[in-house]
């Protein structure tokens, strides 16, 4: 993969792409071409910055196909993927569990890093979030071996928003 970013930063077309994302905060859209050119450029720049990218897809469906896709390209630990149950989804009760534990595990994972790529859609995007103190303050670890007191655990399980 090395081989064709490296080979990419020679085009001439891609100065015109790192000149749009010089701005920091910058946000840029790709429209007429295929995924898999848009996945390339993504690549390619996510290797040159320091910084997270969020791309956000149009509905649940194409940020699960760019998921996919940019899970082929980038480490398993660089892209994270953050999908908010949509209407239809929310009506038929369709993996709504699993969509839950994979936001969880996606926050997670982007507070142990300072660079990683965030697949998401609308929704996702769009959904309120806890601030990042409350995430951090409500991880703990258990581990085979530690004597818990079950009544703090309630506690602690009630106060984080489980029932």
């Amino acid at each position: 993969m090395k081989k064709i970013l490296d080979w990419l930063s020679t085009l001439p077309e891609m100065s015109r792409v790192d000149n749009l994302f010089e701005k920091k905060d910058s946000k840029v859209l790709f429209e007429n071409t295929t995924e898999e050119n848009a996945m390339l450029i993504l690549a390619y720049r996510y290797s040159q910055e320091d910084r997270p990218f969020i791309v956000v897809c149009p509905n649940l469906y194409h940020a699960q196909i760019v998921y996919d896709k940019l899970s082929l390209v980038l480490s398993s630990d660089e892209v994270f993927f953050f999908p908010q149950d949509e209407f239809i989804t929310s009506e038929l009760l369709v993996s709504s569990m699993e969509l839950k534990m994979e936001r969880i595990n996606t926050i997670t994972n982007m507070l142990q890093k300072k660079k990683y790529v965030l697949i998401t859609h609308l929704a996702g995007y769009l959904k309120p979030q806890r601030d990042r103190k409350v995430w951090e303050k409500s991880i703990f670890t258990l581990k085979v071996g530690d004597e818990i007191n079950p009544t703090k655990l309630n506690e602690k399980m009630f106060e984080f928003g489980y029932t």
